[in-house]
């Protein structure tokens, strides 16, 4: 019988994911080498909706972006990306554009090692552009007797 409770998940406390995803994205900070304004806000955490029933499974996401800089400087930092993250275990998943107005270069990272993807968009056009980073985990389990409430 297969079926989604029967799915193992990889077992980490909140602070060690945490940890994990501030490491991942200061690692493709480096990799983009590109000197702009970074976002603030650090790793969040999320139940897992695939698995509502389960009160120790949650997922880590971690949005920032990189602004303040010209377009061709980020573009390049992305292409480090591209070149880069796969020689680190990250796979590129997908490559293109998006289907908007601006048609945003796109690259998705998925590692199934760590069990995180990357969502990685240049966004905006000239001197407003920016690049978008969106770190977002598979689902975990906390330890036996651990819960994420109160973490989100």
């Amino acid at each position: 019988m297969s079926g989604e409770s029967e799915r193992q998940y990889s077992e980490k406390t909140v602070d060690a994911a945490r940890a994990e995803a501030k490491d991942i994205s200061s690692n493709v900070l480096d990799i983009v080498a590109v000197q702009g304004e970074v976002s603030e806000p650090g790793p969040g955490v999320d139940v897992c909706a695939e698995a509502p029933d389960s009160d120790r499974l949650f997922k880590i996401y971690h949005a920032w972006s990189l602004s303040g800089v010209p377009r061709h400087l980020l573009e390049e930092g992305m292409d480090r990306a591209r070149n880069s993250l796969p020689g680190g275990g990250w796979e590129i998943a997908e490559d293109g554009e998006k289907n908007n107005a601006n048609r945003s270069p796109r690259i998705l990272f998925e590692n199934r090692e760590v069990e995180y993807a990357i969502n990685m968009t240049l966004v905006g056009s000239g001197d407003d552009s920016l690049l978008s980073v969106s770190l977002v985990s598979a689902c975990f389990s906390t330890p036996e007797g651990e819960s994420p409430k109160g973490s989100y």
